[in-house]
């Protein structure tokens, strides 16, 4: 079901009798008012009419489309000021009430998304030297690492390579190996990605 708003826009069709903005800007009684017992030309209270109405329509449809309440045209203004207030805090909560990003910036360390929870982590580690042989994240990811990659930290400890690859959310493994393709203690340096 679609929510109901009471209040409609006056005198807004294209061939409506109201003067130009421009003529309406210049208009003698604009800043004071209507004295007593003067005529006021139609074309001029369509317009005061249409420029009222157009802004309380468009509120109205704002907190009708934003609440999902009907908008009654009920004399209840204390209403109509709670959903309007009710709009607004929501709307102000979800613009100020972001997810900061958070950070470690140090050599070992990480950045994780406040939006998206990805956290991105970086290090240091010496090569492992068996199997079962982890190295420990910085964090732990909450729910897994997508990947880890890792080369040597200096161009001259090259060997036959480094393969790095995550055993769980806390722990990886990294193994270099030598020119002689023999597991090796080399200083790498690694990053790695999950959530």
């Amino acid at each position: 079901m679609s929510v109901k708003n009471d209040f409609k826009a006056f005198a807004i069709s294209s061939n409506a009798n109201v003067p130009s903005q421009q003529n309406y800007e210049t208009y003698p009684n604009l800043l004071v008012g209507f004295p007593d017992n003067q005529y006021i030309p139609n074309h001029i209270l369509n317009k005061i009419l249409r420029q009222a109405s157009t802004i309380s329509s468009a509120v109205a449809d704002f907190i009708a489309t934003e609440s999902g309440t009907d908008v009654l045209d009920d004399g209840n203004v204390t209403k109509i000021t709670a959903q309007f207030k009710s709009v607004l805090d929501k709307k102000i909560a979800k613009c100020c009430n972001l997810n900061v990003n958070t950070a470690n910036k140090v050599v070992n360390g990480w950045w994780k998304c406040g939006d998206t929870g990805i956290i991105i982590q970086w290090g240091q580690a010496n090569g492992c030297g068996a199997i079962n042989d982890y190295r420990n994240f910085p964090i732990s990811f909450p729910n897994a690492c997508f990947q880890i990659v890792a080369t040597y930290s200096e161009f001259e400890n090259f060997g036959a390579g480094v393969a790095a690859l995550p055993v769980s959310a806390s722990q990886f493994i990294v193994t270099c190996r030598n020119s002689a393709y023999q597991l090796a203690s080399n200083f790498v340096r690694y990053v790695a990605i999950g959530y």
